[in-house]
């Protein structure tokens, strides 16, 4: 997963304040699946599966990653091609803390 920024016009301190509580949250995820995600991943199926039937090994969450500004240019320009996006924005507009 991409870092998501929260609010655009968050400063950098308030970006990096987000970024560490989801840090913590996947921490805590992965220490107890069934207590934190399962529960919610389930629900969905509308009483038609427990959490303890959803194996774990099918879902995973992780630390926050940062694209790097050639990574990012190689997915904005695949967008732009592809006529996903305009391309009026840059790397830092849509990428902090990186």
């Amino acid at each position: 997963m991409a870092a998501r920024s929260g609010s655009a016009d968050w400063q950098a301190e308030q970006r990096r304040a987000f970024l560490d509580a989801e840090n913590v949250a996947v921490d805590l995820i992965n220490k107890d699946f069934y207590k934190y995600a399962a529960p919610h991943i389930v629900s969905a199926a509308r009483g038609e599966m427990k959490p303890n039937e959803l194996l774990r090994a099918f879902v995973h969450y992780k630390h926050v990653d940062f694209y790097d500004p050639a990574k990012f240019g190689q997915t904005y320009d695949f967008l732009k091609k592809w006529g996903l996006t305009q391309g009026l924005n840059q790397h830092d507009a849509f990428v902090a803390l990186g």
